[in-house]
């Protein structure tokens, strides 16, 4: 609560639980600037509060005001990016609206060719679709919690791009989510530029065209690993091989051991923690014998209903249930209709990524997909 002056630095202590979140931020120096032409030269960060973090992100609106906006980007929550001279336009009813006009729902949002938007909209209205035109870029900012909903995005022309972070070092490291909406007629074949694209395009996806780009790196966790030590029924926690990057809330996989491959689990994680082999006690437990130094002890939302084996067998065999994470920050889906319509059975429509017709590039990395493929649809079924 201390007025702001320009140019001296303030001490800003933050409660325990915000380093729980995604971002795990410790002893660090940060630079960004206020709407009000005042600097803040440097936050030192500490956990013996009692003010909450939420008053404190919302008073000074840390991550917007340290959000990095690239060169010639226009961000969309600015009301000149709707300008005539701004990055992008609206069509409503397939007619082009008047100019300054924000999107609402069901509108398109038209790219200019050329320009470059930046998505800094944490929750969008849901629109009909985006299209991206020749040279132009749309980007997501890399802020915390940002949602997209359309039927479909059209990337398409030489040098135009999507993207999602940079590249496999600088990569999107909040949570973005992407859903795919269902139409009213499931079997539509979007048109750009007053000519259909081919049959199998489609529509309630992403389609990367004509000489476009699409780069999309989620954050980097540890996509699998194995038990290390035995897992018995009703246990809450598991033990993993090495150091991994799992987060609280993150969904794991935890694999059959079983001839019944339904025994595999899904489970939330809860904590974790890295352990050393040789100060574990675990009654029923048997650590593994290995070299590596040590693992990670996972607790986990719920009691394991079945047993998973991490050991070896009497013959020497290995046999450790595989680890995996589901869960990733940049997530695509399918919205909940996707599991209700559909030309067979009145199932199975969901989103879908199509790339055709000389792409430049396409690069996805570490993301999640979730109700994705079109049961029935030449090119698109799961």
């Amino acid at each position: 609560q201390q007025q702001l002056v320009p140019h001296v630095p303030i001490t800003i202590t933050l409660p325990i639980e915000i380093f729980d979140k995604e971002d795990e931020i410790y002893n660090v120096q940060v630079k960004f600037s206020l709407v009000a032409n005042h600097s803040l030269d440097a936050i030192s960060f500490a956990t013996n509060t009692s003010t909450s973090a939420t008053e404190i992100i919302e008073y000074l609106d840390l991550e917007r005001a340290t959000m990095y906006i690239p060169p010639n980007y226009f961000r969309w929550t600015d009301p000149q990016t709707w300008n005539a001279t701004g990055a992008a336009y609206i069509e409503r009813n397939g007619t082009m609206v008047p100019h300054g006009t924000m999107p609402i729902t069901n509108d398109t949002v038209v790219v200019r060719p050329g320009k470059n938007l930046l998505l800094d909209e944490r929750e969008t209205p849901i629109l009909r679709g985006i299209k991206v035109l020749e040279g132009s870029e749309f980007r997501f900012a890399d802020i915390s919690d940002l949602h997209l909903s359309f039927q479909y995005m059209i990337v398409t022309g030489h040098n135009s791009l999507l993207a999602i972070g940079d590249n496999h070092t600088r990569r999107h490291l909040r949570k973005a989510t992407v859903t795919f909406l269902t139409p009213d007629d499931i079997q539509e074949n979007i048109v750009l530029n007053k000519f259909s694209l081919p049959i199998h395009a489609g529509t309630k996806g992403i389609i990367i065209t004509d000489g476009a780009s699409a780069e999309i790196y989620g954050r980097y966790d540890t996509s699998w690993t194995t038990l290390a030590a035995t897992a018995q029924a009703g246990q809450n926690y598991i033990i993993v091989e090495g150091h991994v990057t799992w987060r609280r809330e993150q969904i794991i996989v935890l694999a059959s051991t079983d001839f019944d491959q339904y025994q595999a689990e899904q489970l939330q994680i809860m904590g974790t923690q890295f352990i050393s082999y040789n100060n574990v006690s675990c009654t029923n437990i048997s650590i593994r014998t290995v070299a590596t130094v040590g693992g990670s002890l996972i607790h986990v939302n719920d009691s394991l209903a079945y047993m998973h084996h991490g050991n070896y067998t009497e013959e020497g065999i290995p046999h450790f249930a595989e680890v995996g994470l589901i869960s990733r920050n940049v997530v695509f889906k399918g919205d909940a209709q996707s599991d209700h319509v559909g030309i067979i059975d009145n199932y199975g429509f969901g989103g879908q990524f199509n790339f055709f017709h000389n792409v430049t590039r396409i690069y996805i990395d570490s993301v999640e997909l979730t109700r994705m493929g079109q049961l029935g649809f030449m090119a698109r079924y799961p």
